[in-house]
């Protein structure tokens, strides 16, 4: 657990000494709006994914089961 910790440290003492101390910049309204689509799409497909996969599970795991109760 230290060697984890440790590793997290020195990446981001080594990100601090690289990255540049103050940048002047801006996100005009285009970009901004742009980012925060990409940011709800990320989020709705994960969604989609897991409930996909879920589904797919549950079908793996319930194989045999039939929700009418024909197979008596």
């Amino acid at each position: 657990m230290r060697k984890y910790l440790y590793k997290i440290l020195l990446v981001l003492i080594i990100f601090n000494i690289i990255a540049p101390a103050a940048v002047y910049a801006y996100i005009d309204p285009g970009t901004g709006s742009m980012v925060l689509q990409i940011i709800a799409a990320s989020i709705l497909g994960l969604g989609i994914t897991f409930r996909a996969w879920f589904q797919k599970f549950k079908d793996l795991v319930f194989k045999g089961h039939k929700k009418d109760g024909s197979d008596k």
